[in-house]
């Protein structure tokens, strides 16, 4: 099963006080199972005993809960996008899965390095007992974005066990927490000199499939989006993943008048190419974002050129081209959502119209479920992202009378009013729920900014320094 999901943005239900707000970043992360994209805290050392054996078998939840292998070698070279297999005797509970339970993290924090991300799978083979960590790949053109940076950068992973002081662990099904973890410390390739990737599969990319629009994405019926799935994975950067080396022709005349479709390389779809997912046990998969209206009554191939890279260099010998895709006619869309009589000599019209009070172009009676997009040159963007890590759902940060310090120099234990202890990583806070309560004071001091990243609802009463 996946563990995996998605963020969405902040919206307090109260009022910030930012008279005195300092170095000071709150985001928020929806829903509160979400397990995808994450990023990893960094943790103290915990050591244990294991065995290196990964050997499946039936897992039962009698007696203690303890890690029993890991596919990491002690001081490996490990690639950037190699999955971290962990094997328990006992099926694991999913919902105790996450980057506090599962620590992985930099030994140290080098200029240019960050913390970790990618997202967390149970091996049903394994009966639940195999817990798998798919490291993001990167997507830059040094290779820098993604879950680890290359270079000889050491690297961690550790379980934390019971009764470890401000910790989540692991539980298996039965509600028995982690007894007996492991630590491993390894390495990232170097290039040239190492293979920045493994190839898990020997043979170029080739497309499993294609998912096509159905209608004509009208601007008053859109369907903007061409799906391409590879059978592994991609070079994600913009160097490669461009419409140069992926693109989609529509054919010369209209079907009706020659149902034989030819095509040139003059006409070409306008669009452009974007990565929704690399790296996965599927593969990858990468959507073209149409631009305008599809030319119904058409023939749509895609077009994959040799120069096309996995992720590992590899290309093919020569172009693919996909199986022709037929667009409706004018009739055919027509008569599917109104009444019948329409003929393909009407007159059709299809627009829209946004009205504007100022020339700030914002409407701001609209309900915003979503922060502003930023346009910049020529494209919209999310005005930000969340990068925060899953925490347990019930673990809520409540702050009330004369408030509190954290302190944002390495390793800092806080508790709240309730008694809840969190651990504070050179000033980063993890938290479901936030609430500052009125006439509370909450203050970060040290060399680091206080940054929090909150997945459930945040509400600021007081104040912070």
């Amino acid at each position: 099963m996946w563990v995996s999901g998605f963020s969405t943005s902040l919206e307090s239900s109260a009022p910030l006080n930012c008279s005195r707000m300092h170095s000071l970043l709150i985001t928020q992360n929806l829903p509160k199972w979400a397990l995808g994209a994450l990023f990893c805290l960094p943790f103290m050392a915990i050591s244990g005993c294991f065995s290196d054996s990964l050997a499946p078998g039936a897992g039962a939840t009698a007696g203690a809960f303890e890690v029993v292998g890991i596919n990491v070698p002690p001081h490996a070279t490990w690639e950037l996008n190699r999955e971290i297999r962990i094997e328990l005797n006992h099926p694991i509970d999913p919902d105790s899965i996450g980057f506090d339970s599962i620590m992985i993290a930099p030994v140290r924090f080098p200029v240019g390095v960050a913390p970790v991300t990618g997202s967390f799978s149970l091996d049903a083979a394994s009966g639940n007992r195999i817990v798998i960590f798919h490291p993001t790949c990167p997507t830059d053109d040094l290779w820098t974005n993604g879950a680890f940076m290359p270079g000889g950068v050491e690297y961690r992973v550790a379980t934390p066990v019971q009764n470890s002081f401000g910790q989540n662990v692991l539980r298996d099904t039965g509600g028995h927490f982690l007894t007996l973890g492991i630590e491993r410390r390894f390495y990232t390739p170097t290039p040239p000199t190492q293979n920045l990737f493994i190839d898990f599969n020997s043979s170029p990319p080739a497309v499993s499939s294609i998912v096509w629009p159905e209608r004509l994405n009208f601007y008053t019926d859109r369907e903007p989006e061409v799906q391409i799935q590879f059978d592994q994975s991609i070079d994600g950067r913009e160097s490669n993943l461009n419409t140069l080396r992926v693109h989609i022709q529509y054919s010369d005349d209209t079907l009706t008048n020659d149902p034989t479709p030819k095509f040139t390389q003059l006409n070409e779809l306008s669009g452009e190419l974007y990565l929704v997912e690399n790296c996965t046990e599927a593969g990858s998969i990468a959507a073209f974002q149409i631009s305008g209206i599809l030319p119904p009554d058409h023939g749509l191939r895609l077009v994959v050129e040799p120069t096309f890279a996995d992720i590992s260099g590899q290309v093919n010998q020569s172009a693919w081209y996909s199986a022709v895709h037929e667009t409706p006619t004018l009739t055919e869309v027509y008569t599917a959502t109104t009444t019948a009589g329409w003929q393909e000599t009407d007159d059709t019209v299809d627009e829209f119209s946004d009205f504007f009070d100022d020339t700030t172009w914002i409407d701001f009676d609209a309900e915003i479920v979503m922060p502003p997009a930023e346009f910049l040159d020529g494209k919209f963007r999310a005005s930000f992202d969340f990068p925060g890590q899953y925490v347990s759902q019930d673990n809520d940060f409540y702050l009330e009378g004369e408030g509190g310090e954290i302190l944002t120099d390495g390793l800092f234990i806080f508790s709240d009013s309730n008694n809840r202890t969190f651990t504070v990583y050179n000033g980063v806070l993890y938290v479901d729920d936030f609430e500052l309560a009125a006439g509370t004071l909450l203050r970060g001091r040290g060399g680091n900014p206080l940054i929090i990243y909150a997945q459930g609802e945040v509400e600021i009463y007081g104040v912070f320094d």
